[in-house]
């Protein structure tokens, strides 16, 4: 069977490198004469992009796998990414699934649909080897067909792949392999390509982007210099860093570009040092108050994210109102809460004292009512200020520092960069007007 004018939809699950990938894919396939459709419509091909970080994230592809099976009943199902990495043999036995592709093979993913017919004989294909065997990136070639391209205005940039730093709860290590870097004169060429599009915003992605080096002198820091310097146009925006690895350096080269967004998404995970040395985390609690102090010493105005996980095992109430007390002190407008999940493989799976269900769901409830005042809070600062925002819709859009702002007009704002005044505060937004 000829692949070629059929039509391919795309799934993706999890983090924000998950979605750089399949933007990536999604103009590999249509530079081969694939059509790209949307996940709604009749597909012969459907390529999910899984998460298992949490065994909900595996449900919720399991979910997807079901979805894609009812929209494109005659259409083929590749599984590719994290679940894929981990459960291959499990998916295989699912009658819907075609194909089982792991993330080191994953660039290579329109290779594997145009050999498909050799594979017409089977009921199932998988091509899955263990990444923490790979030392190097050396599958990573730039081309003009692997631009990360969206049907939006902000593009995400992978930097970066994998992670060292074992965290006992964390099975991505496991999936995604040792750290590896991209060549900068790749990721720059990706990003000049992208301005030249029009894309106003680009995202640098990875599994941990503060361990991101070329060589000894070219870091994170050094990347986004060159990006800053070889670019007139875009702005950046980082995607979640480790406390102990923003540097000073950092911090001020954000202060003083205008094109470097106020964001940072630094993830805590817990705030009980108790807690946070059964995680293997590598840094204490004054550690994190010392990062966050510093940069709101040099950024008064940022916004700073994070996560946590509630239910780790040997998570007391005492441990909990610590992290409660924690995330309230230091107020933190953009709060990502998880339940702590089981993954097989790592050791917190092994520990004792684990937490109940019922205790995670209560203690998760009581710390997402927090989130919420806390991002409310923040957004209130900047009632009767100016906002520079960049519309992804007609009349809606994200600041630097990612407030949304929405304003009424006649005209579609789209990727347009405008200064807004707000003028009114909604509980996760805000609406203003545009100052001419």
């Amino acid at each position: 069977m000829n692949y070629k004018n059929k039509k391919v939809s795309f799934r993706v699950l999890g983090c924000r490198l998950n979605q750089s990938e399949v933007a990536s894919l999604k103009n590999q396939f249509a530079h081969r004469g694939y059509r790209v459709v949307g996940s709604d419509d009749v597909a012969d091909i459907t390529i999910i992009n899984s998460c298992a970080v949490t065994t909900q994230a595996e449900a919720k592809t399991r979910a997807e796998i079901t979805a894609a099976a009812k929209v494109s009943p005659k259409g083929k199902i590749i599984l590719t990414g994290c679940y894929a990495q981990e459960k291959k043999a499990d998916l295989l036995n699912l009658k819907n699934v075609h194909m089982v592709i792991g993330n080191l093979e994953k660039t290579r993913l329109v290779e594997f649909v145009e050999n498909m017919d050799q594979w017409a004989n089977k009921a199932e294909v998988a091509d899955v080897n263990d990444p923490r065997l790979v030392q190097s990136h050396d599958y990573y070639t730039f081309s003009q067909d692997s631009i990360a391209e969206t049907d939006r205005t902000r593009a995400f940039v992978k930097i970066q792949d994998g992670c060292n730093y074992f965290c006992t709860y964390c099975i991505i290590p496991f999936l995604r392999g040792r750290v590896r870097s991209r060549k900068s004169d790749e990721i720059l060429q990706e990003v000049m390509a992208l301005e030249q599009k029009g894309y106003k915003e680009i995202v640098l992605s990875g599994i941990n982007i503060g361990t991101y080096k070329q060589d000894e002198d070219f870091d994170l820091t050094a990347l986004l210099r060159s990006l800053l310097e070889n670019t007139s146009t875009t702005r950046f925006r980082l995607s979640s860093i480790e406390p102990n690895l923003i540097t000073g350096e950092m911090i001020m080269l954000m202060k003083v570009s205008t094109r470097l967004c106020n964001y940072f998404h630094i993830p805590l995970q817990h705030g009980s040092d108790k807690i946070l040395k059964l995680m293997n985390r590598k840094y204490n609690l004054d550690d994190f108050a010392e990062v966050i102090t510093k940069i709101r010493r040099a950024i008064p105005n940022i916004a700073i994210g994070t996560d946590a996980i509630v239910g780790f095992p040997g998570e007391d109430e005492e441990d909990f109102q610590g992290m409660y007390d924690f995330i309230q002190k230091y107020e933190f407008p953009f709060l990502h809460i998880f339940r702590y999940s089981k993954r097989d493989g790592t050791k917190a799976a092994k520990m004792p004292h684990q937490v109940r269900d019922i205790d995670k769901k209560n203690r998760s409830a009581k710390l997402r009512k927090l989130g919420d005042q806390l991002q409310e809070n923040y957004i209130k600062k900047f009632l009767n200020k100016e906002l520079d925002v960049l519309f992804e819709s007609p009349s809606g859009g994200n600041s630097d520092n990612f407030v949304y702002v929405k304003v009424n007009s006649d005209k579609d704002l789209t990727n347009e960069m405008k200064k807004v005044k707000i003028t009114k505060v909604f509980k996760s937004q805000a609406e203003g007007v545009i100052i001419e």
